[in-house]
């Protein structure tokens, strides 16, 4: 069905250079492969200054992982966007889990999460 260029790729505070290597890395798979899908793999976390939302992201670490979420997806060769879910790894919740996880903390990828699992367990 489609390929990931790399699984959560991070790059610690080198934007630019992540998102170069998701364009040429893109247009490689595509000389190769035009015939699938291909997505970059990651997280779905913004860095500073990006065009996205910094307030999605689930804590102030993850501005510095290269990733931006809006400008690594919009490359012609990226045919669709993709965000890995951690909520029990990106915040220090104890051994709450999702229970004690902040649903409105990043409403960019968790509103649906969160009416599924932050719930009492």
């Amino acid at each position: 069905m489609a390929w990931e260029l790399i699984n959560e790729p991070r790059c610690r505070n080198c934007a630019r250079t992540l998102q170069e290597w998701i364009e040429e890395m893109a247009k490689f798979v595509k000389s190769l492969d035009s015939k699938h899908l291909l997505s970059t793999g990651e997280e779905g976390f913004y860095t500073i200054n990006s065009r996205g939302s910094v307030e999605a992201n689930p804590e102030l670490w993850a501005l510095t992982t290269g990733q931006d979420f809006i400008a690594n997806h919009d490359i012609p060769e990226i045919d669709f966007a993709v965000a890995h879910l951690w909520p029990d790894n990106w915040q220090s919740l104890g051994n709450r889990g999702m229970a004690g996880f902040n649903c409105h903390r990043a409403p960019f990828a968790f509103q649906c999460l969160c009416v599924h699992s932050c719930r009492p367990y």
